[in-house]
């Protein structure tokens, strides 16, 4: 037994090592991962900046009705919705009737991952478009682009 000691030493020291650099790589993963600051969104109209500050759940009615009320007062008809550098939708606010087509262009030089909600999700590759159908059943009135919330969605019914 006394000559099993200073094996198990060593791999005790050994586990320790490996568990701390798999904590220091796993650490430097997540730096890697974090969201770019999107500095587009800093340059856009004070009224466009204002759909970024989503009305909190303590937020009053008549507060919420103003939030709806410009969001539907920058909305742009469209079934077509481009993305730029840094996942920079165009138009920032889509209305777009339910169950038509609608094109998530790509016109960046890199992938981007765009999710409407859990059901729709499109990858899209440098300089390319996708096609899908425009549902009313969407979860939420904005989406994102590489995790980042970048846009607006309304689905109509006419």
């Amino acid at each position: 037994m006394k000559n099993k000691l200073p094996l198990l030493i060593i791999s005790f020291a050994m586990l320790v090592v490996l568990g701390l650099a798999f904590l220091y790589v796993s650490k430097l993963a997540k730096v890697s991962q974090k969201k770019p600051h999107l500095s587009w969104v800093e340059s856009l109209p004070a009224n466009e900046k204002k759909l970024f500050s989503f009305p909190s759940a303590s937020t009053s009615d008549s507060e919420r009705k103003k939030y709806s009320e410009l969001l539907i007062s920058q909305a742009v008809k469209t079934n077509t919705i481009h993305f730029g550098k840094d996942c920079k939708p165009t138009p920032l606010v889509s209305s777009i009737k339910a169950n038509s087509t609608i094109q998530i262009v790509n016109d960046d030089g890199l992938t981007h991952k765009i999710v409407f909600d859990k059901t729709h999700y499109y990858t899209v590759s440098p300089n390319s478009s996708k096609t899908g159908k425009a549902l009313l059943q969407l979860e939420k009135r904005y989406y994102t682009c590489d995790g980042n919330m970048v846009g607006f969605i309304s689905i109509t019914k006419n």
